[in-house]
């Protein structure tokens, strides 16, 4: 089995078609058609099906797709670790994250990064959502994966996820009747509400200010601390309720239940900040890696995200 051969492979079942295949590749069709006879025989397996109407994939040749994908992009990481040892200017890429975002998905974009770019040498700082605008704009980091929009006409921020707005409660509270019953903000007008604050001066309001407006919610009393753990622990404590980010159910600890919120509407953004102009294959690989990883449906059942 060749690499090419797992190439041209894929290009037909990307196509389904071995003429759309072979004009991509800038073959003739019969080689084309040759290397996945070929490829057929060597398996002992058909991996397509042809008809008048174009090639459809087998049971086998859907598994080989995968596999081929694997061996492909394994083969190119190889090639990339063992190139970076012909590189003695070796590049430096400084990232810098909140710290509620490495509960969930954060660590994996980071693994891929090492696996995926040995030519460079990845440094990683906790730096505060607040922050991460000034610190991309000054240098101090190249890329930050955050919390909060800013309008900066020295930085791009891409909104990579609006994570949905829940209702955090201690253990036993009355109002919670299982994780998938929605619980209106009139139930628990009356409790303290602890808000975390995410946010750089001047930015825009809170998230979850901005949803407590929209559907008109004036809690009775309200007390502000910095950061979602904090707030969380407070919640656990008794203390008062808050309404956080889908994230905040990695984070949660045995004292602590979510519930769905009644009103729609809520959500809270996670964001990229990269220096305005700033490209390359690394940016581009970063933002397709955080997109692929961060795929989820809230709606049936909350999974792992950031």
């Amino acid at each position: 089995m060749e690499l090419r051969q797992l190439r041209y492979f894929l290009a037909v079942a990307r196509t389904l078609s071995f003429t759309k295949a072979a004009a991509e590749l800038h073959i003739a069709q019969p080689p084309l058609s040759r290397q996945i006879a070929n490829l057929e025989a060597e398996l002992d397996v058909g991996l397509v099906e042809r008809s008048p109407r174009g090639v459809k994939l087998t049971r086998a040749g859907a598994l080989l797709v995968e596999r081929a994908n694997e061996i492909l992009q394994k083969v190119e990481q190889t090639r990339r670790e063992v190139a970076a040892f012909n590189d003695k200017r070796r590049r430096l890429f400084k990232i810098g994250f909140d710290l509620s975002l490495l509960y969930g998905r954060t660590p994996r974009i980071f693994r891929y990064l090492r696996e995926s770019y040995a030519e460079y040498d990845f440094e990683y700082a906790e730096v505060a959502s607040a922050d991460q605008v000034r610190a991309v704009r000054d240098g101090e980091i190249d890329l930050a994966l955050g919390l909060t929009l800013l309008v900066d006409d020295q930085v791009e921020q891409v909104v990579i996820r609006n994570e949905q707005l829940m209702l955090a409660l201690a253990i036993g509270h009355p109002a919670f009747r299982g994780r998938d019953q929605p619980i209106k903000l009139s139930e628990v007008s009356n409790e303290t509400l602890i808000l975390y604050d995410e946010r750089a001066s001047g930015g825009p309001r809170h998230p979850v200010t901005r949803f407590m407006e929209l559907v008109g919610f004036t809690p009775a009393n309200t007390m502000t601390i910095r950061g979602l753990a904090a707030a969380l622990g407070l919640v656990a404590a008794g203390v008062g309720i808050s309404i956080v980010p889908a994230r905040a159910l990695l984070m949660r600890g045995q004292d602590i239940c979510f519930a769905p919120l009644a009103e729609d509407g809520g959500s809270s953004p996670v964001v990229v900040t990269i220096r305005r102009g700033t490209n390359g294959e690394i940016v581009a690989s970063i933002l397709a890696e955080v997109d692929r990883l961060t795929r989820f449906d809230l709606s049936s059942s909350i999974r792992a995200i950031f």
